[in-house]
């Protein structure tokens, strides 16, 4: 089941390298800059994303062959980036965190989103309840997202305001009208 965006009081949760080997963009500058530059940059386009459409996001990064213990980083309030434990992929912390807000007693409310293009962790996830979007359909979500950004800013812009319109002794009369002398 797909979902058209993430509702402010969700829980988006986001396997990042499935997504970066699903994307092009982020294939190509996992090429040309490294595996550190790509996961900046989807973290950067998914706390945009959360940023504008609400809700919560969890970046998961498997650590699977790495010799490291399990970190999370909160990078915005909205977003966090968690590396899994050795032998700990992203797919079984996605699944282990979908459990969990399914057994809480407030599961009716907290919706999950699953970002994955896993057909297996797809089935897994929303039998826990999640919903579910491919890596290519939050592709296009994000790129919708941006150019909604970019169109409110640019309209923001354009639209002049009264003081700069006015002179300022009508200004200066209308705020006495407004707020009194």
């Amino acid at each position: 089941m797909a979902a058209a965006s993430v509702p402010p009081s969700s829980l988006l949760l986001v396997d990042g390298y499935n997504v970066i080997h699903a994307w092009q963009d982020l294939q190509q500058l996992q090429a040309q800059a490294g595996l550190a530059d790509a996961r900046r940059e989807l973290s950067d386009l998914v706390a945009s994303y959360v940023a504008f459409r609400g809700g919560e996001a969890v970046l998961v990064f498997d650590a699977y062959n790495q010799n490291t213990m399990a970190n999370t980083e909160t990078v915005t309030s909205q977003l966090k980036v968690h590396y899994t434990e050795r032998d700990e992929t992203a797919d079984t912390y996605i699944e282990r965190l979908c459990a969990q807000r399914a057994r809480h007693h407030l599961h009716h409310r907290l919706k999950t989103l699953v970002v994955t293009s896993d057909m297996a962790q797809h089935r897994t996830t929303t039998g826990y309840g999640a919903q579910w979007m491919s890596a290519l359909q939050f592709r296009q979500e994000v790129h919708n997202t941006h150019r909604q950004i970019r169109r409110q800013e640019r309209d923001r812009t354009r639209r002049p305001s009264l003081r700069g319109v006015l002179p300022p002794d009508i200004g200066d009369r209308l705020n006495q009208m407004r707020f009194g002398p």
